[in-house]
């Protein structure tokens, strides 16, 4: 019996069989990246390769965390800045990270955006939306605070490290 409070992990089959998606249980699913080739092409190196001069906005902050400050104007609550730079430029610096600079591709539409990339991927059977919303984040180090989504979230984390109570 699992303990209250923890994440099952559980295989693609289980997830679909025990009803997870339609109940909207959370769950870490082992297998569902299989059928993508996450290892060979979902490098740092490879992405930098594919969309080298592809221009797409960069979240930077002076640390890694990239929060919200509480305000009235939607205009102005990040706790970070927005530059527009080259793919291969972000790639660099999120290797070799420059002047204690942390930077954060957020929430880029691969459909729209990196179009390149989709066929590297495939979308789960049971996700239910006939066009899902497919973005790419990718960063170093970074750290996102605690936050709730409206949607339902597929989450497929190709690299990282779980460091405390946070992924990096």
């Amino acid at each position: 019996m699992q303990k209250a409070g923890v994440i099952s992990r559980i295989d693609a089959e289980q997830f679909t069989a025990q009803g997870y998606y339609a109940t909207n249980k959370p769950a870490i699913i082992t297998n569902a990246l299989t059928d993508w080739d996450a290892e060979q092409f979902w490098t740092a190196q490879n992405l930098a390769l594919v969309l080298k001069n592809r221009q797409i906005p960069i979240a930077i902050s002076s640390g890694p965390r990239f929060g919200y400050k509480p305000t009235e104007d939607p205009q102005n609550h990040e706790l970070y800045s927005i530059e527009d730079m080259h793919f291969d430029s972000v790639v660099r610096q999120v290797i070799h990270p420059e002047g204690g600079k942390h930077i954060y591709a957020m929430q880029l539409s691969i459909p729209d955006r990196l179009p390149e990339l989709r066929e590297h991927l495939t979308v789960p059977h049971w996700i239910q939306e006939k066009t899902p919303a497919i973005n790419l984040w990718f960063g170093h180090n970074t750290i996102t605070p605690l936050h709730f989504d409206s949607s339902s979230n597929f989450f497929a984390q190709i690299k990282g490290v779980h460091s405390g109570n946070h992924v990096i």
